[in-house]
């Protein structure tokens, strides 16, 4: 999630480094987003084929390589560009991921470690406010962005080392034909398409508030309300997300979820933007963050 927020949460220092671009710069943030909507169905075809382990470390040195490569603040075509092979590091690892998580958990845990796992994009996001501004400081947006990659490099490392090599790839073509008929029958098929939507709504609202944040609130967001409102969000799904999940259906925790994100929009509607509004709006979003409670993990990447 750190490919979102190194970008995101820096928004400003980001316009500083391409000036009048605010717009170029707001595709260039959700390219990786669209990388998923393109790719997504191929890139659960690609873990299926090569086994989840070699898909995690491919995709953690993929996105370590080219944020090293992005520290030097290339032109903003060649930075788009980059974000292209940043968004296929960053589907190999969101699908390959919580596969392993959910084999190695066990059924026991799985569940306590899928909520785990779902507060990702919330720990990035807080991390970053927290450390983005003195790093800034120190050397500039190229170092954060460095930091990063070495970041993802030692990450590689440690699942290189501590992940099991038992699990086989599975041969599996991937004709052209296939891959649009996959594509077709699941953008057809409710059971599907209807929590990908979901979880574009969660993604869209999550990211666009925290990047936006200075702007909506016309520069009088406190300073604690970046790192906060993520880490809101991590602490209502640790607590309330696990207690509903151990005596509700996924399902319907989501359907809470949404519901509860549907009333503080109404209050953003209503009484603006603000710290209170923003948190209580982040507080809800922790629950449909949940949704994929005890998948099986040998089918996950073949039904995303």
């Amino acid at each position: 999630a750190g490919q979102f927020a190194k970008l995101a949460v820096n928004f400003l220092a980001l316009t500083e480094v391409y000036p009048d671009q605010e717009t170029t710069l707001g595709l260039t943030i959700s390219m990786i987003s669209l990388m998923g909507v393109l790719f997504g169905l191929v890139a659960g075809m690609v873990v299926n084929r090569i086994g989840p382990r070699h898909a995690l470390i491919i995709g953690l040195f993929l996105g370590a390589a080219t944020s090293l490569w992005q520290a030097g603040l290339p032109a903003l075509p060649v930075m788009i560009a980059s974000r292209v092979l940043e968004g296929a590091s960053q589907l190999l690892i969101v699908v390959a991921a919580p596969t392993l998580i959910a084999d190695q958990a066990g059924d026991r845990f799985r569940p306590a470690a899928l909520t785990l796992w779902s507060t990702f994009f919330g720990v990035a996001f807080a991390l970053m406010a927290l450390i983005a501004p003195s790093v800034i400081a120190f050397g500039g947006l190229s170092i954060l962005i460095a930091g990063h990659g070495v970041w993802m490099g030692v990450a590689g490392l440690l699942c290189v080392v501590a992940l099991p090599r038992s699990e086989p790839a599975v041969s599996e073509s991937l004709p052209l034909k296939s891959i649009l008929q996959r594509h077709a029958t699941a953008y057809a098929t409710p059971g599907i398409a209807t929590p990908a939507f979901a979880w574009l709504c969660y993604t869209l609202t999550f990211v666009s508030i925290l990047t936006s944040l200075p702007l909506l609130t016309n520069g009088q967001a406190p300073v604690w309300l970046a790192p906060l409102a993520p880490l809101l969000s991590i602490a209502v799904a640790l607590t309330i997300g696990i207690a509903l999940l151990s005596r509700l259906p996924a399902l319907r925790v989501v359907l809470i979820g949404f519901a509860g994100c549907f009333g503080a929009a109404v209050c953003v509607a209503m009484f603006g933007f603000s710290a209170v509004t923003i948190l209580v709006l982040f507080a809800a979003m922790a629950l449909p963050a949940q949704g994929d409670d005890q998948p099986e993990p040998q089918r996950l990447p073949s039904t995303l």
